[in-house]
């Protein structure tokens, strides 16, 4: 019975980041690109701040997100963050032709959907597992790239067929009525005295571990290493925000149809989960420097790829590539961080 509760909070937070903000406001976000600057005459530029304004809103949150968490549980703040975001995402469906109104909705909407990014959700499955952990992680989180394979998809045949507004709409729809049942029923918080123990039998006392990261924390900060990791990153996750953002636009500047592009963003999402999946097995058996040195030279030839125009199916080929990237690099942050 127990081992049936773990795994209903993993099916929970899969779907619920499937078909979460990181999934819909990041992974579908290029597929609106053209379309709005058709209806309003903005320029590409000026839609794609609005999706750079997302990504600043997610820096911006994530602390916050970790406090409201920590005092309120997942459970109860992603039943309050579903209904809202689905609300966020109904709001641009009716968005008139303002610039300050595009990009308030890009401030605000990534605000309601405080409890339905990543660290919300894997808060909730890290707190019920002592075995298996790694795996029910793993599993969860691929819940970003499976929306990340379907989310494009589905959004660029929903525009050509009933417009962009409209799948707003039904993006909201959705939401509503597939992940809020899952999080009532399915979603649970771990009792509080495992949370306190870390969930680990005779693990540290919640005392020591906080005294451990302060000095921990003190002793990074000052570290060429640390500051070495940061910047790499930082650039890698600015080049990989740019990417997702402008894949399909580009694709339809170079004469593609939108749901052709955006089957090629699709592709980049289901590239993302195997990503991560081979990077993580990778990490344990080879140098993690090299790793992420192949997979950047995978993503410089999808760069080399896209500057020739795309041509043909060699899109999809730059779209895996990057895809590739941007799943090793979360595993490999996280790894090399830690070591």
């Amino acid at each position: 019975m127990r081992a049936r509760q773990e795994w209903n909070v993993v099916a929970a937070a899969t779907v619920g980041l499937a078909l979460g903000p990181g999934a819909i406001l990041v992974f579908g976000a290029g597929v609106f690109i053209h379309p709005l600057e058709l209806e309003f005459g903005w320029t590409r530029a000026q839609v794609a701040f609005g999706i750079s304004i997302v990504h600043f809103a997610i820096m911006a949150l994530s602390i916050l997100q970790g406090i409201v968490v920590d005092r309120y549980g997942t459970r109860r703040l992603a039943l309050l963050s579903i209904p809202a975001f689905a609300a966020g995402l109904a709001c641009f469906s009716f968005m008139p032709p303002v610039l300050a109104v595009y990009y308030a909705l890009s401030v605000l909407v990534p605000v309601l959907a405080l409890g339905l990014w990543p660290t919300a959700y894997l808060r909730a499955v890290s707190g019920w597992f002592d075995r298996r952990l790694g795996l029910a992680v793993g599993v969860a989180n691929a819940g970003v790239g499976i929306g990340g394979a379907i989310i494009p998809v589905a959004c660029g045949y929903l525009i050509a067929a009933v417009g962009w507004r409209s799948t707003y709409l039904a993006l909201a729809g959705i939401v509503l009525a597939v992940t809020l049942p899952m999080a009532w029923l399915f979603l649970r918080d771990a009792p509080r005295d495992r949370v306190a123990s870390g969930a680990t039998p005779g693990g540290p006392s919640r005392g020591s571990t906080t005294a451990s990261s302060a000095v921990s924390a003190s002793a990074l900060v000052r570290s060429q290493t640390f500051w070495l990791l940061a910047a790499a990153f930082l650039l890698m996750g600015a080049v990989s925000a740019a990417i997702i953002a402008h894949q399909v636009p580009l694709l339809i500047d170079a004469g593609w149809s939108a749901r052709r592009a955006a089957l090629v963003q699709g592709t980049f999402g289901a590239a993302h989960v195997v990503g991560r999946l081979f990077a993580g097995w990778l990490l344990d058996l080879v140098f993690a420097p090299r790793i992420m040195i192949g997979f950047l030279a995978c993503a410089i030839l999808g760069c080399a790829i896209d500057a020739m125009g795309s041509v043909g199916d060699l899109a999809f080929v730059a779209s895996i590539a990057f895809g590739f990237l941007v799943g090793a690099e979360l595993d490999a942050l996280a790894y090399m961080a830690r070591r």
